[in-house]
């Protein structure tokens, strides 16, 4: 048997350590009771348990609300560029059908800014965005 009796652990290995011990018990979830019972073996008190629960709480519906604004935001982008796919196909072809100079450029790439506007704001370059998607394990 291993002596790890003089090793140190910061908060993020703790972390992975409980989630390990929990998934090779089979067990991917704690009763409320349950953790309070082991935060009270851990000598922590309950008031900053309790406060750390609802923080939790908190995050989590940050982040699903973020995801539900990103699955929005993702499915509009898909419709205008369908829009912009079909709309400009039909310019191409009336402009290819009608003499004179090449026109259908113009609309396209009014149409083409938009499109990369909208993409620019359904994806966002923040990084606190992107510790958000990855805060979750």
């Amino acid at each position: 048997m291993n002596d790890f009796s003089y090793r140190q652990y910061d908060p993020d290995q703790v972390d992975r350590i409980i989630r390990y011990a929990l998934k090779l018990k089979a067990k991917d979830t704690l009763q409320h009771e349950d953790l309070m019972d082991l935060i009270h073996e851990i000598g922590l008190e309950k008031g900053a348990v309790e406060a750390a629960i609802q923080k939790v709480d908190v995050e989590i519906r940050k982040e699903a609300a973020f995801r539900k604004r990103s699955k929005q935001r993702n499915l509009a982008l898909k419709r205008q560029l369908s829009l912009f796919l079909v709309v400009n196909s039909i310019l191409l072809a009336i402009d290819v059908s009608t003499p004179g100079t090449w026109w259908f450029q113009w609309p396209a790439l009014g149409m083409g800014l938009s499109l990369v506007h909208r993409w620019l704001r359904s994806h966002p370059f923040h990084l606190s965005k992107v510790a958000v998607g990855n805060s979750c394990g």
